[in-house]
């Protein structure tokens, strides 16, 4: 990787004995190499490329690719979350996702993770809801509760069948393709695969590109 000026502020870099760089003016020492590797995961992130994969064809220890993917899906939490104060929405519904489609439909129930997406014609941004399993326990088969939220998963698909036509049914689609790329999700991870998929909805791959780089070099401070 050839670097004519440095990464923090712009200024010019001269070449160290050791194979570093160091800034002229603010004093800090990077190695072009490692700034590389970095860079060539953030690609491979954004191609949603599996840690096994991305490690393999660049030449990387899983672990190592690991690690910058949970940085990278830090970065995308915190991008997204950055809007939520002056995020204005068109329009918002909930939504129950579940791994088991095929199995009893309470079991389903409890297993689901559930979320309300808010819209714009552009973008969206999504807001985690307490895991119902919690209630399992104190819950039964006759319970009205329990009709009422398989009422509520019905109607969710139902309604996602109807309109075709919005951003907030295309985010549903495009988080099923992106999560069914996982073998299955810790439920306290999954609040970051979902932002993750925010993320990557919202912003076009070149405009990814460019806020992981800026937030990894931040990073660097």
């Amino acid at each position: 990787m050839e670097l004519n000026k440095c990464i923090f502020c712009q200024n010019h870099l001269y070449n160290l004995s050791d194979g570093m760089l160091k800034c002229s003016v603010c004093k800090r020492k990077y190695s072009p190499s490692k700034l590389e590797r970095d860079f060539a995961v953030i690609d491979a992130f954004i191609e949603n490329m599996s840690i096994l994969y991305a490690s393999t064809r660049l030449g990387l220890n899983y672990q190592s690719v690991k690690r910058r993917y949970d940085k990278l899906r830090a970065f995308s939490v915190n991008i997204c979350e950055d809007v939520s104060e002056t995020f204005k929405y068109e329009e918002f519904e909930e939504y129950c996702f579940s791994y088991n489609r095929h199995k009893k439909e309470t079991n389903k129930l409890f297993k689901s993770y559930n979320f309300i997406t808010f819209a714009t014609k552009e973008n969206v941004y999504n807001l985690t809801l307490p895991p119902l399993e919690r209630f399992k326990g104190n819950l039964s088969e006759t319970d009205e509760q329990i009709h009422l939220m398989k009422r509520f998963m019905r109607n969710s698909h139902i309604g996602k069948l109807k309109h075709h036509d919005n951003n907030i049914n295309k985010f549903w689609e495009f988080f099923e393709n992106h999560i069914s790329r996982f073998k299955g999700v810790d439920a306290k991870n999954f609040g970051i695969y979902l932002k993750e998929a925010e993320f990557k909805f919202n912003h076009s791959k070149e405009k990814q590109k460019e806020l992981l780089k800026i937030a990894w070099i931040e990073s660097m401070r």
